[in-house]
């Protein structure tokens, strides 16, 4: 399913940390009326933050999985697009990538992989796609 996670508007991201291990873990630590929450991405598999910066503010959280977020599809594959660095036009001149980003697709549609997505008010956008998402408080 595609649901904004409420409880982060405001927060600013504090920490971005990876732990690569056998299976990759990601945990984004947010500081919010004085408590601080974790986001954490298990499985990670890929990752992109971009405009890290001083605030950090986020906006919105979102997570996208299951046969529910179909009815985005066109925010889930510029997420994937976004995540992997591959623009629209790349896609059209090799299939073979294309192929590849719809196979994550339907990774995401079948419910076995999800992506997050964090939109900034300020700062830091982050989308990760990995096999899990929890939310510690």
């Amino acid at each position: 399913m595609d649901k904004m996670i409420p409880g982060f508007h405001d927060a600013k991201i504090i920490s971005v940390q990876l732990e690569l291990q056998d299976d990759s873990l990601l945990r984004i630590n947010t500081l919010h009326e004085k408590r601080i929450k974790s986001i954490n991405v298990q499985g990670l598999i890929k990752l992109r933050v971009s405009d890290f910066e001083e605030g950090n503010i986020v906006s919105r959280v979102y997570s996208y999985t299951g046969h529910n977020c179909a009815q985005h599809s066109d925010v889930v594959l510029k997420n994937l697009n976004y995540v992997y660095k591959l623009s629209s036009d790349f896609l059209e001149k090799y299939p073979d990538k294309k192929a590849f980003i719809v196979e994550k697709y339907n990774e995401v549609i079948k419910g076995n992989l999800v992506l997050l997505e964090i939109e900034p008010a300020y700062g830091c956008y982050l989308v990760a796609l990995g096999k899990n998402i929890e939310i510690e408080k």
